[in-house]
């Protein structure tokens, strides 16, 4: 998986609308331009928040390459939706 997260080109969007939180959206995308992945990230009280919701092979696909990048995360199902949530605290210095 090391070798595949290599090849990733990572991207981000900025979203500050007036009178909506702001978020980031960072996208994962192989050689070719294709995203292979995407997580939402904002400030949810005093914690930076990262999450997303899908099917599970994209969920299991997310945390596999999070974790290579140094994160400890896992894809949970959570009422017929898989998720990933990513919290500071299971962010690595190496992250």
């Amino acid at each position: 998986m090391e070798e595949y997260v290599e090849k990733l080109r990572i991207e981000y969007t900025l979203y500050s609308l007036p009178g909506v939180d702001t978020r980031v959206k960072v996208r994962f995308k192989d050689e070719r331009g294709n995203e292979v992945a995407h997580i939402n990230i904002r400030w949810h009280r005093n914690e930076l928040r990262a999450f997303s919701a899908s099917v599970r092979e994209k969920a299991e696909r997310l945390a596999s390459i999070l974790n290579a990048l140094g994160a400890s995360v896992e894809a949970k199902e959570y009422g017929g939706e898989w998720r990933i949530g990513l919290t500071t605290g299971s962010i690595s210095g190496s992250f």
